[in-house]
């Protein structure tokens, strides 16, 4: 593990597991005493034990090599980071400046939103506003804390609503991390104790929503012109005429709408409306 790395608290949580989890009879069975299953360390922890082992935490068994069962114990390394203070294992540098971005489509640029400021470490995530599953937003709230100062462009890069903002704010400020807001240049802490913050971040938060509130109108009023003049075509269809047909019959044969799904890279609810497209299309 580099000098500039550190471990996120689900990291530190399953390093710690390790260290205190009792003897695994399986593995003592097996003739690999000291070793343990990732179900003898918790629950769904073998994703983060892979992670631990690419950082030289833990070190797996001779007798299970493979990611699919393996086997792991502290390294030497791990032993003396599992032994160390939560605070000084969690991290080789205190007070990170973390940024987060958020963009709504792959092509938009992101290094505009937080362009010209120093940053440790930036998560990003390519994600509508809309969009409840945020994979980097929910690492990034992972990895910040105590003394970190979480840098975000504007209020509706980070949340969904005023209430979401609320909640994500109070969270963060709760474990001692500062919400620095660029484009409203506003800096929320836990030592905040001055009331008309708490204002501002609300009117600021209500002025956001508001505002997407505004976008959404006038995107609807504006499809509703171009219906009325015949020129809204709608969205491009996810799958082609001839798609919809395979996907109906391989889906009527009796193959998995889930494994479909995946292979044609739609949700399963596409998948089952084929069923009455294929209808449609064939009367």
């Amino acid at each position: 593990m580099s000098g500039g790395e550190r471990l996120t608290a689900r990291q530190l949580e399953v390093l710690r597991a390790l260290r205190d989890a009792p003897p695994s009879e399986h593995c003592e069975r097996i003739g690999a005493s000291g070793y343990f299953r990732p179900q003898d360390v918790g629950h769904r922890v073998s994703e983060v034990l892979a992670q631990l082992d690419a950082k030289g935490l833990v070190e797996r068994s001779p007798k299970r090599p493979t990611t699919s069962n393996a086997l792991y114990r502290l390294s030497d390394f791990g032993a003396a980071v599992a032994a160390a203070d939560a605070t000084e294992a969690g991290s080789a540098m205190t007070g990170q400046h973390v940024g987060y971005v958020r963009v709504s489509t792959v092509d938009q640029n992101t290094e505009r939103q937080l362009d010209g400021i120093e940053l440790d470490k930036v998560f990003t995530d390519h994600a509508s506003g809309k969009d409840t599953r945020r994979p980097a937003l929910e690492e990034c709230l992972d990895y910040v804390r105590e003394g970190d100062t979480l840098v975000v462009h504007s209020m509706d890069r980070l949340a969904r609503s005023l209430v979401d903002l609320r909640t994500v704010v109070d969270d963060l400020t709760g474990r001692g991390v500062d919400v620095r807001f660029v484009k409203e240049s506003l800096t929320f802490t836990r030592d905040e104790s001055d009331p008309c913050s708490v204002l501002m971040l609300s009117i600021m938060g209500a002025v956001a929503e508001f505002e997407r509130s505004m976008i959404r109108e006038r995107q609807r009023e504006g499809i509703a012109i171009a219906k009325a003049k015949g020129r809204y075509k709608g969205r491009k269809p996810a799958l082609t005429r001839a798609q919809v047909v395979e996907v109906a019959q391989r889906l009527a044969a009796g193959e998995s709408a889930t494994r479909l799904a995946e292979e044609f890279g739609v949700s399963r609810a596409t998948v089952y409306n084929t069923r009455s497209r294929a209808v449609e299309g064939g009367q």
